[in-house]
């Protein structure tokens, strides 16, 4: 049976689990993480929905903003019933003022976005990653004017370190302006960097916490390895590869008798309480096993990931998104 958590301080409650959209549309920079049409997608949403998911997360440059009108079509009437997540800052054009988190690019983009969503407000938008040439001061200000206008009803943030998260708070409130109430990170068994800095100032500061890639890119299924890595989609997880972090997770499962799987997409809810809901892989049977399933890591069994965690990483969080964002906004 599905469980809620809060998001943040809002009073909104969302399912533990939520459905990622980055594998709707695909095309030609967009395929290696997956290619689902509108049939295989409104099938996929349709499970979610009866697992009792209401949380579905996109962005405006997934599939070149086809992920978005995939999504608002399969959800069609059952829109008022969910909450929807999308992203602003990738780049959507070959204009200079194509990308970012300027006021120009924020104001632009959310009337698209309305738009291929098919709907009249977006529940939670999001900033992708922080923009260095823009002020925040001039961003915060363009999210505020969006949550005052009702075209958006929260803010969050995605990809952030723990002071940059400070630093917004800190400006939001000195200006009284709406403040991010999330922010998006990943974080997996095989990548736990967000244990040492972020999730404390998200617990203090009472935000919820949303989980990108909880398997590591696919790794923590056992379908990659050193040997098979899967292509460039899976660049930013090298470095727990490289270090052999996914093999010896999956000995310990193994071992144990339990399903790697599900403890991955599990363990931020069950041991943060932040209300994380986790975007999955892009096959239908692992969404809907990990929707449906109660199960949940013994003591034991967390100890032993634990205890199996390979030392310091050798990559922070803000490293491992800067290769993505250089790869897919083409700016860092």
């Amino acid at each position: 049976m599905m469980k809620y958590n809060l998001l943040g301080n809002t009073g909104v409650l969302i399912s533990e689990i939520g459905l990622g959209a980055m594998t709707f549309g695909g095309g030609e920079q967009w395929g290696v993480f997956g290619s689902l049409g509108e049939k295989e997608a409104s099938v996929l949403v349709g499970q979610a929905l009866e697992a009792g998911v209401n949380f579905f997360d996109t962005s405006n440059i997934y599939a070149g903003g086809r992920s978005e009108e995939i999504l608002g079509k399969a959800l069609g009437k059952k829109r008022q019933d969910v909450i929807i997540a999308t992203k602003v800052r990738g780049r959507t054009g070959s204009g200079p003022n194509d990308i970012g988190l300027s006021r120009l690019h924020i104001m632009r983009q959310v009337e698209e976005s309305l738009k291929r969503l098919g709907t009249d407000y977006i529940d939670l938008y999001q900033i992708h990653n922080p923009d260095q040439l823009t002020d925040w001061e001039d961003t915060l200000r363009a999210l505020d004017d969006l949550v005052r206008s009702g075209k958006v009803r929260y803010i969050g943030a995605s990809n952030m370190t723990g002071w940059e998260t400070m630093k917004t708070r800190g400006i939001s409130r000195q200006l009284g302006l709406h403040e991010f109430k999330s922010s998006q990170l990943y974080y997996s068994l095989a990548g736990r960097e967000i244990e040492r800095e972020i999730i404390p100032v998200l617990k203090d500061q009472n935000m919820g916490l949303l989980v990108w890639s909880p398997l590591a890119g696919g790794f923590l299924s056992g379908k990659y390895s050193r040997s098979r890595q899967g292509g460039r989609g899976r660049s930013a997880y090298q470095n727990d590869v490289s270090a052999g972090r996914p093999g010896q997770i999956l000995s310990h499962h193994r071992r144990a008798g339990g399903n790697c799987e599900r403890a991955g997409i599990h363990r931020c809810p069950d041991r943060f309480g932040l209300g994380a809901p986790s975007a999955c892989g892009d096959q239908r049977h692992r969404r809907r096993e990990a929707a449906g399933s109660a199960s949940r890591q013994s003591c034991g069994q967390r100890h032993r990931v634990d205890a199996g965690r390979i030392g310091p990483p050798r990559r922070s969080q803000q490293a491992a998104c800067r290769i993505f964002d250089l790869a897919v906004y083409g700016r860092g």
